[in-house]
């Protein structure tokens, strides 16, 4: 096996490893006179940079091996900039976009790098006002069950209550897991729906009165103490 350590003249100092017999290897870990440390790199521009080029590589793992902890961290983030909207605590992206963002002043946005407040969720685009009605699925709470049956599930979900008009015509839908079905199987039932307009629809996603309840409504009042 052949492995080296190079200096440049620059003052980098770049490690080659894993060359078999007489033929070098790939250079695997590099250190610029900045600092800044690359591993699968040779042009690291973070203090610390690690990048991979293989489809399947699990490119970095944190594991406190002690079945025991009690306390500490097994990973921190700390800034001492104090509460600050210009830089982020923590930035998940793809080549899309944003997944999840913690921003300097402690809000979290997850599918945005601006949220607005302490967390905010968004979603796909809204449809344009000539698209059909629809909803997409924003939040979900779920638990499992031993058995399909008990599994249950709730979920809110924001859309446009109709087409047309120049306004927004959100709407939002309070949806529960009512069938028997897979574990992973998303709420399906919408219990009640609440439109800009100010119509909420209870048993309809269509209410055409301030209160539109389909079914049966049984109202009590009593006053016996």
């Amino acid at each position: 096996w052949k492995s080296s350590m190079i200096m440049d003249r620059d003052g980098a100092i770049r490690f080659t490893l894993g060359g078999a017999g007489t033929v070098a290897g790939s250079e695997d870990f590099t250190i610029l006179s900045g600092g800044n440390v690359g591993i699968g790199t040779t042009s690291p521009t973070f203090k610390l940079h690690v990048n991979s080029t293989d489809a399947s590589d699990n490119v970095a793992y944190i594991h406190h091996d002690n079945a025991a902890q009690s306390s500490g961290d097994v990973l921190k983030v700390r800034s001492d900039a104090g509460d600050n909207a210009g830089s982020a605590l923590l930035n998940v992206v793809n080549n899309t976009g944003s997944a999840l963002y913690v921003r300097g002043d402690r809000k979290i946005g997850i599918g945005t790098d601006s949220p607005l407040v302490k967390l905010q969720v968004y979603g796909n685009p809204m449809p344009a006002a000539a698209d059909a009605a629809g909803v997409e699925d924003m939040l979900t709470l779920y638990r499992n069950g031993s058995s399909t049956v008990w599994a249950g599930g709730a979920s809110l979900s924001l859309g446009r209550y109709s087409a047309g008009g120049s306004s927004p015509k959100s709407r939002l839908d309070f949806k529960l897991k009512a069938a028997a079905g897979s574990n992973t199987a998303l709420p399906e039932l919408t219990v009640m729906t609440m439109n800009s307009d100010g119509r909420v629809g209870i048993g309809t996603i269509v209410p055409a009165v301030p209160l539109d309840v389909e079914g049966a409504i049984r109202s009590t009042n009593d006053n016996s103490g």
